[in-house]
């Protein structure tokens, strides 16, 4: 367990220095960067000119301004939405003919058949839906304050724009066709920085799952090896108790063979003793044997000697005597 914890608290040390999170920081900067941009891109566009000074602002055609979002992908799908510049056209042709001259606020007796015309393709009078225009497709992200901001702008001057077609003139309607495109642009483009923050954090997490798949299988790896190495102690300690049982068989095994060889020692020590009081007392009884044997030869012969005097001595004195023979 303890060197689970170090591998562990190793890996985690080493997780700190890992160049995603610089990538991570790179990005949240670029997109801060971005941010900002857009942010003084959407201040310089929402600034009206001052009511006594020249326009030098390029102003937009309404007929080209549904084609500046043709590139714009469709939600679902993986190609951009065509353009429809004949109902652009229509839509500015209904717009100025709305507006006539004067009041501006009754058709002409001209203008019957080209607002019946472009009715058939478009109503000027519903309201533009600026999710058909830009699709954020499907951020992970909360949405920004700017983008947030921005669409909010759009669809203000759109709405500003349709509610106007009938009482305002037609450089109000140019403003506000200008404002709604700045608008739009600006959170096309907070969108595609969006996008490009889901990728980079998509790819950061895939990354960072590879990272922890590694280690995941690092971790079962030092954990087998850590199993096997505790089986191995677990084998070593039987092992180790089974030789301190037989050291302790062997020491009084060999304590009752010191008793019996001390034993065996003593007693060989005391027959030993008799053996030399045994060796001595036959050498001595050796020694009386031959001077006993000695002595009864002498004996013998002085006996022996004796008798036959004795008969010399009968037979030189009187008649014969019985023999006696001394054995």
């Amino acid at each position: 367990s303890f060197e689970l914890k170090f591998i562990i608290k190793s890996n985690e040390i080493h997780s700190e220095y890992n160049p995603t999170i610089f990538m991570r920081i790179r990005g949240v900067l670029a997109m801060y960067l971005m941010f900002l941009r857009l942010l003084l891109h959407c201040t310089t566009g929402h600034t009206l000119p001052q009511r006594h000074s020249p326009q030098h602002k390029r102003m937009i055609d309404p007929r080209e301004l549904l084609n500046d979002f043709a590139a714009i992908k469709e939600p679902g799908t993986s190609e951009v939405a065509p353009k429809n510049s004949a109902r652009s056209i229509a839509l500015y042709n209904a717009g100025g003919a709305m507006s006539g001259s004067g009041e501006g606020t009754a058709p002409g007796p001209g203008t019957d058949n080209s607002k019946s015309a472009s009715n058939k393709q478009c109503d000027p009078q519903a309201k533009c839906n600026v999710k058909t225009i830009i699709t954020p497709g499907d951020p992970k992200q909360k949405s920004s304050m700017i983008a947030m901001k921005a669409a909010q702008d759009a669809k203000a001057a759109s709405e500003a724009q349709s509610a106007a077609g009938q009482a305002a003139a037609q450089h109000i309607k140019m403003e506000l066709a200008e404002k709604a495109f700045q608008s739009a642009k600006a959170a096309e483009a907070a969108l595609m920085g969006k996008q490009m923050m889901v990728d980079q954090l998509e790819q950061e997490v895939q990354e960072a799952s590879a990272v922890v798949e590694e280690e995941s299988n690092s971790i079962h790896h030092t954990e087998a090896n850590m199993n096997a190495a505790v089986e191995a102690v677990k084998v070593a300690v039987q092992q180790f108790e089974t030789i301190n049982e037989l050291q302790k068989t062997a020491r009084e095994s060999l304590t009752n063979i010191q008793t019996v060889a001390m034993g065996s020692q003593q007693e060989m020590a005391a027959k030993t003793q008799l053996l030399e009081a045994a060796r001595n007392r036959m050498a001595m009884l050796q020694k009386q044997l031959v001077s006993a044997h000695d002595d009864y030869e002498k004996t013998k012969q002085a006996a022996y000697k004796a008798a036959c005097a004795a008969v010399e001595a009968k037979q030189r004195a009187g008649p014969p005597v019985p023999r006696y023979y001394i054995f």
